[in-house]
């Protein structure tokens, strides 16, 4: 199957994800060279295409097989996040004696576990070498609630002399595993509450199968009841909260029958140098009016608007007042809490407080108008191109960190020039080159981010797409064939990648410049796989080489291929054609595409079969013997090469569904004649 990686010539697909989500999805083999066409092969992946995990557990994915005469192993692959894990790696069945086939099912084991609360996606890919199937996984973690526990969650405590109250011991932190963690003590109220003199923030370790105390101490300020919230973080080696409430009693002054209630506000995204403003409600819900004594907050950013203190609520009445978010300028991505403090009195001079937060946040410096993008299939030896966009919401220098790939490779900026100065309210546009490395199978799935990156800024770009071989099937190396290598494009330049298999009894070592042209006027070798050259080839190694066709005007064009190696084992010249099919740059997008044409070369045939769809957008191509048995398949390709090996002489009908340049659908259908 033949691609071009420099210009698509189809629309955007749609992402990866929403594509796979099926309800299920049989893969249909072709018979390779000297099966039994009768022979065919079928799996099934039982479920739906995209498994979700809603907590840290197993799913079982049923694999099924009908058909063959020879053993058959799958072998599972996992890509993207590391907490998906499947068991076995591989499964098998035994030689088939009929077409039926052994279907009895195997079974793989897939497991997701996360401790935080969070959403991670991973591909797995289920491959015989020849058909491949990717399935979705999404896991959505759930916090681990065993790794630590606290033995108070709640206390409560009575003042017996406001003048000397002993400190608060909370008993304890219990660490249930074995290595150390870190656990961050954070009070919700710190105004008459004290973590052991640290103020409200207080970090502990606790060792590994260990318990540790913590103190609290209480300054009474003439309430009845008083309460704090003791938030426990464990923010090392794992993301996990615990609470701990704990209450003081007063004796000395009376309760409220009820205490009112604050409603604070969220105020949302707020711009750094700008305000936001919302409403406190104050409800009262006793009895008898109450009068509002005090209102304060924490934050020196946060401002309270109301009327003149003191004022009163009548019974079942309510209030409000405003309170204000103000964030200086270059505060970003900060996520502001201001607490806000009502002390009252009822008409018996009874006092009480009651508390509650305010929230608001500002924009991060920079953000990604798309998280993740979904990139076209790279042939084996090539690169792909993308365009991300984000928005700038202050004025810095952008720099570009290094890229990662899950399967190797390499992520490039293309433009603009990095470093670059970037302002407030610009739209970036971020042109980068990913070229994924290629292992042995059909195909790759690759994927990774770039990240970009200031002093206190920083964002990052997702993508993921597949990697695959061009050619369906190796060609022999010694002694080479007089095979038809064609590439077929709309576009000016095209790679393409085409596989030789040494099927010499022992080692062969091919030199630097035993891969050469006759011409190389319109084609070019841009290097092999999986080395480069001096390379030593063992039997049955396979040689990848990567070919540019790079044609000026419309039509075929012709070169030879050699691949020379020691041993006296030369190569006989390989035939190396290109159709170029595009409308000519001057006429572009001024008048409409030709219909879709359907091209055969050469037809007879007595080997392999160029196959090529002109002035489509997309296409798949089927092929047919006269008795209407489909023999061969090509899914999503504007171009093939079906090599017809094994396969009976006599008249094949090829056919071409798809949409055309200009939109419309359209079916073609050719006679091919195998001359044998």
């Amino acid at each position: 199957m033949e691609h071009s990686i420099l210009h698509s010539r189809r629309a955007s697909r749609v992402p990866v994800f929403l594509s796979l989500v099926l309800a299920s999805l049989v893969l249909a083999a072709t018979p390779g060279p000297g099966s039994d066409a009768r022979a065919v092969v079928t799996y099934s992946y039982s479920g739906s295409h995209q498994l979700v995990w809603t907590s840290n557990t197993s799913k079982t994915l049923t694999v099924s097989r009908t058909g063959g005469y020879t053993a058959l192993m799958v072998t599972a692959y996992l890509s993207g996040s590391s907490k998906f894990s499947i068991s076995p790696s591989s499964v098998s069945w035994p030689d088939s004696s009929q077409d039926t086939g052994y279907n009895f099912p195997r079974y793989f084991s897939v497991s997701f576990s996360s401790n935080v609360l969070d959403t991670s996606i991973a591909w797995l890919l289920l491959t015989d070498g020849n058909r491949s199937d990717t399935i979705v996984l999404t896991g959505i973690g759930t916090p681990n609630t065993t790794d630590f526990s606290v033995a108070d969650t709640s206390r409560s405590i009575t003042v017996s002399d406001s003048g000397n109250i002993p400190a608060i011991v909370i008993d304890g932190i219990y660490n249930l595993q074995s290595s150390a963690i870190n656990v961050t003590a954070t009070l919700s109220d710190s105004g008459y509450w004290d973590l052991d003199g640290h103020g409200n923030y207080e970090v502990i370790s606790v060792p590994g199968f260990s318990k540790t105390q913590f103190r609290l101490t209480y300054t009474p300020h003439g309430v009845y009841q008083d309460h704090v919230i003791v938030i426990l973080t464990c923010t090392s080696p794992y993301y996990e909260q615990k609470t701990v409430l704990v209450q003081v009693t007063d004796p000395r002054y009376a309760p409220v029958y009820y205490a009112p209630t604050v409603t604070a506000p969220d105020l949302g995204l707020v711009q750094p140098g700008d305000s936001a403003c919302g409403t406190v409600t104050i409800a009262n819900h006793t009895v008898q009016g109450i009068t509002i004594t005090y209102i304060s907050s924490d934050s020196i950013h946060w401002s309270e608007r109301g009327g003149t203190l003191p004022f009163t609520i009548p019974a079942g009445g309510s209030m409000t007042v405003g309170v204000c978010y103000h964030p200086p300028q270059g505060d970003f991505g900060t996520y502001a809490t201001d607490r806000i403090y009502v002390s009252y009195r009822d008409s018996s001079g009874l006092t009480g407080s009651v508390a509650a937060n305010a929230t608001a946040h500002t924009p991060s410096c920079m953000e990604s108008l798309v998280d993740s993008l979904q990139l076209d299939d790279v042939i084996a030896g090539g690169y792909v191109e993308a365009t991300a966009q984000f928005l700038v919401h202050r004025t810095f220098m952008l720099t570009a960190g290094n890229g990662y790939l899950s399967w190797g490779g390499t992520v490039q900026v293309v433009s603009p020039s990095l470093p670059m100065q970037v302002h407030a309210g610009d739209t970036v546009s971020l042109r980068f080159r990913v070229t994924p490395s290629f292992d042995t199978g059909s195909y790759s799935y690759y994927w990774g981010y770039i990240p970009l990156a200031d002093s206190g800024c920083s964002a990052q770009i997702s993508f993921n797409g597949l990697a695959t071989r061009s050619t369906t099937s190796n060609l022999q190396l010694f002694p080479a064939q007089s095979e038809l290598l064609a590439m077929t494009t709309s576009s000016q330049v095209t790679v393409d990648t085409f596989w030789f298999i040494n099927n010499y009894p022992g080692e062969v070592h091919i030199p630097s410049g035993g891969v050469h042209l006759a011409q190389g006027t319109y084609f070019s070798i841009l290097g092999e796989i999986p080395h480069s050259l001096p390379d030593t080839l063992t039997t049955s190694q396979s040689l990848g080489v990567i070919v540019q066709f790079s044609g000026d005007t419309n039509g075929f064009y012709h070169d030879s291929l050699y691949i020379d190696a020691e041993h006296a084992l030369q190569s006989m010249p390989i035939n190396l054609e290109a159709i170029r099919t595009g409308v000519p740059a001057a006429v572009r997008g001024v008048a409409a595409s030709g219909p879709a044409l359907l091209w055969l070369a050469p037809n007879p045939a007595t080997g392999p079969v160029a196959i090529a769809i002109a002035n489509a957008e997309k296409a798949s191509i089927e092929i047919f013997d006269l008795l209407g048995n489909r023999v061969a398949a090509v899914p999503n390709a504007l171009s093939s090469s079906w090599d017809a090996t094994g396969m009976s002489g006599g008249i094949y009908i090829v056919r071409a569904t798809g949409v055309d340049q200009n939109g419309n659908t359209f079916t073609l259908s050719k006679r091919l004649i195998l001359a044998k």
